[in-house]
């Protein structure tokens, strides 16, 4: 694999990981009671946003790309 591929697959790994382990916390915290778990949960859920975002952005996306299938002319409906 080229050095580039390579870099952008250990991205890729570490924001999966990292993804794991906001969303941990934010189950182990979301167990817990306390002013204190509250604080680290709702940092925990702000971490999981960040790392989804960052985990999104890794991935290019194609403008010219279609969305959704063209509709295919040879089925048909039936009624």
């Amino acid at each position: 694999m080229s050095g580039a591929k390579e870099k952008l697959r250990n991205k890729r790994e570490v924001a999966k990981w990292g993804m794991v382990g906001a969303l941990g916390g934010l189950v182990l915290t979301g167990m817990l009671k306390g002013r204190t778990a509250r604080k680290w949960h709702i940092l925990a859920g702000v971490g999981l946003l960040g790392l989804t975002y960052w985990h999104q952005t890794l991935y290019v996306q194609d403008p010219r790309r279609k969305h959704l299938p063209e509709p295919d002319d040879t089925l048909k409906v039936v009624k």
